[in-house]
């Protein structure tokens, strides 16, 4: 953004809470193996497996689709978080198996 244009208190607002959400994302589903496996599972169970099947309400594909966004939205932060070049990126100390978590 240019510097003649001037962020709103609501836009300034906006950023730091994108920013404190992709920090957390990163610390919480990352660097920690609890948390790792937590999104793991969470991806297992509901965003690999289709959001509606024959027979269902139209409306549980909406509510289906809307937890699949959450879990995009933690992928995109922890991303967004990683790709920025100020920020000192540590690896977490152990990686949890990709295999099905029961």
């Amino acid at each position: 953004m240019s510097d003649n244009k001037k962020l709103t208190i609501q836009q300034q607002q906006e950023m730091n809470w994108i920013k404190v959400f992709n920090e957390l994302c990163y610390e919480v589903f990352f660097k920690d193996t609890k948390g790792q496996q937590l999104l793991m599972m969470l991806e297992q169970r509901f965003f690999y497996q289709p959001t509606v099947y024959p027979g269902k309400d139209v409306a549980w594909g909406y509510y289906n689709e809307g937890r699949n966004d959450f879990i995009r939205s933690i992928r995109n932060a922890i991303n967004i978080f990683m790709s920025q070049p100020s920020r000192k990126i540590e690896q977490p100390n152990t990686q949890i198996s990709k295999e099905r978590v029961e």
